[in-house]
């Protein structure tokens, strides 16, 4: 409860100074556009990143009812909006999996089945960020989008290469026994230097069972190619709407007309860059990414109101309404 506290304090903060960094230069005009917006493209743009959190629960739908045939798209639903919330206030956005992990497990799913769930259901989602990102680095190497910011195209190389390299970690942890064990016992010994595990070779046996478990559940993913396409498919899907949310929030704004591709590559870029910053939200490189990468197509005090929106939409929003419907899944579960 600290932790959560500090950190909806930390976001707090750091969204003031974001808000004074991106506001003071041009408060009134940046005002003008935010109140002039046209309704309906904000509520297109609305509906995209609503899109996306379908895709979402829908990709998480489809891994869980494999092993509880009860678990439904309602449930799923709820549960990502939680974890945008979790996401949302954790540093490199590490709070969510382990929460949803454990709504799983409140489900009636063991813990070893629900760690399955949530690392196969995200294998899929990094497989499309990275099938999108080879998209975005592509195109740029031959059309040169972003001249002015050659500094954070290097950044977007290197975190296609951290997303690559999370991918090829998790195929690993998932198909590969000796090295999850390898992996495993060795924080078992740590734990067992602070006396926090007492019995190391009671806690081996206990490994040797999940791991066993995990990994016959594991292979259903491996020999099951078609719901491993159809799982990317979704979570593909549900990137490009996301992708496209600010198009349609500058067509409010009278930007017209966009080039959908550079739109698709500036957020791809300003997301890889994301991975990098470790506060929640990626709070403060991702704003700053997004002005510098976008600022190479819309010009003027419409850019930072686009931005004020676009976060509002996919940051702020759904962390309060994960925050709301913690409580009330934490009632439901009580009752």
């Amino acid at each position: 409860m600290k932790s959560f506290k500090k950190n909806t304090i930390l976001i707090f903060l750091i969204t003031v100074f974001v808000l004074y960094f991106i506001l003071k230069d041009d408060f009134s005009n940046i005002i003008h556009e935010l109140l002039h917006i046209n309704i309906m493209w904000l509520i297109v743009a609305f509906g995209c990143f609503l899109i996306y959190t379908l895709c979402k629960a829908e990709s998480l739908r489809m891994v869980a009812v494999k092993n509880d045939k009860n678990f439904t798209f309602k449930q799923s639903f709820m549960q990502n909006l939680i974890v945008h919330f979790f996401n949302g206030i954790t540093p490199f956005q590490m709070g969510g999996q382990p929460m949803q992990i454990y709504m799983l497990t409140q489900n009636k799913m063991s813990i070893t089945k629900a760690t399955n769930v949530v690392i196969q259901e995200f294998i899929f989602y990094q497989v499309a960020l990275v099938l999108l990102g080879i998209f975005a680095v592509g195109l740029n190497s031959f059309y040169h989008f972003f001249n002015k910011v050659h500094f954070l195209q290097v950044l977007v190389v290197l975190g296609f290469l951290f997303n690559v390299i999370i991918v090829l970690l998790l195929l690993l942890v998932s198909f590969n026994k000796k090295i999850t064990k390898f992996i495993i016992m060795g924080v078992v010994s740590i734990f067992c230097r602070f006396k926090i595990i007492r019995n190391k070779d009671k806690m081996e046996q206990k490994v040797d069972k999940k791991l066993l478990d995990f990994h016959e559940n594991a292979k259903y993913l491996l020999y099951n190619k078609k719901m491993f396409l159809k799982g990317v498919f979704v979570n593909l899907v549900g990137l490009l709407f996301f992708y496209i949310t600010p198009l349609f929030i500058a067509y409010g704004m009278g930007i017209y007309p966009m080039n959908v591709i550079k739109v698709i590559t500036a957020s791809a870029y300003v997301y890889l860059v994301g991975s990098f910053v470790p506060l929640p939200g990626s709070s403060g490189g991702l704003e700053y990414s997004f002005i510098r990468f976008f600022g190479n197509f819309i010009n003027g005090s419409v850019l930072p109101a686009i931005l004020i929106i676009f976060r509002t939409i996919t940051y702020y929003l759904p962390v309060l309404t994960g925050a709301f419907i913690f409580n009330f899944y934490k009632g439901e579960e009580n009752k």
